[in-house]
């Protein structure tokens, strides 16, 4: 099963704010986690998967800075039962 979170054409300014969202609902999802573990590698992993997704959204923000950039996005999740 597939689902289509996003597409479109998108200006820098909003392609930021939609990609800014996403990261931080994904943020939350794994704060709440750790919240609710006591595994320490579970927390360590957690930690830095988010650190990465913060670094990752700097570096997203600072290319779109350029003038005049016009974003286009495609999310997409495919589901697969096991």
């Amino acid at each position: 099963m597939q689902l289509q979170l996003l597409q479109g054409t998108f200006s820098a300014s909003e392609a930021i704010a939609l990609l800014s969202k996403i990261v931080q609902v994904n943020i939350r999802f794994h704060e709440a986690k750790i919240s609710n573990t006591d595994l320490e590698e579970d927390i360590a992993m957690r930690e830095r998967h988010i650190a990465e997704l913060e670094q990752s959204l700097w570096h997203i923000r600072r290319s779109m800075r350029q003038p005049n950039t016009v974003v286009q996005q495609s999310t997409d999740v495919h589901l697969a039962a096991s």
